[in-house]
């Protein structure tokens, strides 16, 4: 079975918009004015990011599919409104936004442009600038978020209040580097079963990304 990865990317940027995720090692809750401070520091970080780009490891798992499907590829940005995700593996997988802009092109298929406004798939795409601009979301009030440190990582634990639309995650844990307050790893439980995990590596912060890697032209 062939995974697209843009079929995922709704899933992909909503999981990134609450903030910061697990490891196994025992937690120290932070509560009141440390999580606080927290949350202030990374979105101050990120309202100084020009240029971000990482590479990521996508796995979903769903009830019945015996093997996880698997896909990776490499995501950049630059401030304040161009996003280019360009798949590896599915090979041919892009999606690009710029300003009024957004794209979507399938391997071997044209590209198609999209409307900000009338496409579901632009609303995660701009959830996604709002998290790189260091800008809230109005995502966030359908979780309770339990913040802690483990190791050498901060960890957001989301969970799903009671009411909250059907569509959302059950829970969303995040993993953030407690020094570099980058983003490792994601592990988003879907709400009808399964998992869907997102790990980081290769990212590289306010490194100078040409402005034609945003430019339609360069997706074929």
């Amino acid at each position: 079975m062939r995974h697209s990865g843009i079929h995922l990317s709704r899933l992909f940027l909503l999981c990134l918009v609450p903030l910061l995720v697990g490891g196994l090692v025992r937690a120290e809750t932070l509560t009141g004015v440390r999580a606080e401070n927290l949350r202030k520091k990374f979105e101050a970080i990120q309202r100084g990011t020009r240029f971000w780009s990482a590479h990521f490891h996508q796995t979903l798992t769903i009830p019945g599919l015996k093997t996880p499907l698997v896909s990776e590829g490499k995501i950049q940005y630059r401030s304040p409104d161009a996003i280019r995700v360009e798949f590896e593996n599915p090979p041919g997988d892009f999606l690009l936004a710029r300003g009024e802009k957004f794209f979507l092109k399938k391997a071997g298929k044209p590209m198609v442009e999209k409307s900000f406004e009338k496409d579901s798939a632009a609303k995660p795409i701009q959830g996604l600038m709002s998290l790189l601009r260091g800008a809230g979301v109005e995502e966030e009030r359908w979780f309770s978020p339990e913040i802690s440190r483990q190791g050498d990582d901060f960890v957001v634990e989301l969970v799903k209040k009671e009411g909250a639309p059907l569509h959302l995650p059950r829970s969303i844990t995040n993993t953030v580097g407690a020094d570099s307050f980058e983003m490792k790893r994601v592990v988003i439980q879907l709400p009808k079963g399964g998992s869907l995990t997102f790990q980081f590596d290769q990212v590289v912060r306010n490194r100078s990304i040409d402005a034609s890697a945003f430019d339609e032209k360069s997706v074929r």
